[in-house]
């Protein structure tokens, strides 16, 4: 009996490239060759468009910032606070004028902070503070928020390096995070995150007092302005604490001042779903809140208290456009430079 000899067929990634062997061996083998030139002449050319790149880069890396004219230094003269930061155990600090005259950015939430690069801000001497989920696109130095903690990523809360600042009245609430698919309690409150401080909080707007009262503002009926009863906003208490501090510049970002009514578009930098109601609510409290900082604009500009908007087109117009890059420039502090020799310093009064 015949035996029936099966050939055994090599994997696909092992098999060797088809040669039509109708072909003369030579201009088969030539055929090949001009194939794999192509191929490494595509390769080095990406390999050239590489090395270009890298090479532009690092030669923008090594060329100096371009230096702007500065600006004209106002004197910085706030008003004076007896508002106190409480810990846990009630002690409470004045933190009044601590940070005096320094610049700092104000991190809010507007799909432009797409737009910017943010690895800016870890420069030497830039501060920024946070407000609400915005800590989900930069690691602050401070962060404040004023609604239930439970509603802000549990990473921040977990962040020592970041100061927190929250309402007294909102320590004991719960902390969450995410679990799978859902979002849980922790079974933490605020008050047990690392580096969180407490301050007092109202809701009665007061243009008169609104500088040096023991308790931050953030919002509340104003009279003579639509609606009647206002809105709370983060921003507003925001804005109170960094003159407590003693920042003398504030640089807005994020600051777009509208949310899109197509659904299509986000409604923050992050990724976070907003029905078409709570779009026109915010709208509306965008227009509301404008109309309130006119009422404190008086009092920012006698004390010095410098506010610019980081965002050209942004819908809040009150405040002078600074580009983020000039902002950054102003802000940041130079490397350290000349080491040698400090501790040769005498050691003595």
């Amino acid at each position: 009996m015949a035996t029936i000899k099966t050939a055994v067929k090599k994997p696909r990634e092992y098999q060797e490239p088809e040669v039509d062997m109708s072909m003369p061996v030579a201009q088969a083998f030539q055929t090949k060759l001009t194939e794999l030139d192509m191929k490494m002449s595509r390769q080095m050319k990406e390999v050239n468009n590489t090395l270009l790149a890298l090479a532009t880069h690092m030669e923008g890396l090594q060329s100096p910032t371009p230096m702007l004219p500065p600006m004209e230094e106002k004197k910085w003269n706030p008003r004076k606070s007896d508002m106190l930061l409480w810990d846990k155990d009630s002690k409470g600090i004045s933190w009044w004028n601590h940070y005096r005259g320094a610049k700092i950015f104000l991190v809010c939430s507007g799909p432009s902070l797409n737009d910017l690069d943010l690895s800016l801000l870890d420069n030497r001497g830039v501060m920024t503070m946070a407000m609400n989920n915005s800590w989900c696109m930069v690691k602050p130095d401070i962060w404040i928020g004023f609604d239930t903690p439970g509603r802000f990523h549990n990473q921040g809360w977990m962040d020592p390096s970041i100061m927190k600042i929250v309402p007294w009245h909102r320590k004991d609430h719960k902390l969450n995070h995410r679990v799978g698919g859902e979002i849980v309690d922790m079974g933490i409150k605020a008050q047990d995150a690392p580096n969180c401080w407490f301050l007092s909080n109202n809701t009665t707007f007061n243009p008169e007092t609104w500088f040096t009262e023991k308790s931050a503002n953030w919002g509340g009926g104003v009279k003579g302005i639509e609606p009647e009863g206002g809105f709370r906003v983060t921003m507003f208490g925001a804005l109170r604490t960094l003159y407590y501090l003693g920042f003398q510049e504030v640089y807005l970002l994020g600051c777009d001042w509208e949310m899109p009514n197509d659904m299509n578009k986000g409604a923050y930098a992050w990724d976070e779903l907003r029905e078409p109601i709570v779009r026109d609510k915010n709208n509306d409290m965008y227009r509301w809140i404008g109309e309130v900082l006119e009422k404190l604009k008086p009092e920012f500009d006698r004390s010095g208290f410098q506010i610019y908007n980081c965002k050209e087109d942004s819908k809040l117009e009150l405040f002078p456009f600074m580009s983020y890059e000039e902002a950054i420039q102003r802000a940041t502090v130079p490397e350290l430079e000349d080491t040698h020799g400090w501790y040769s310093i005498p050691n003595k009064q």
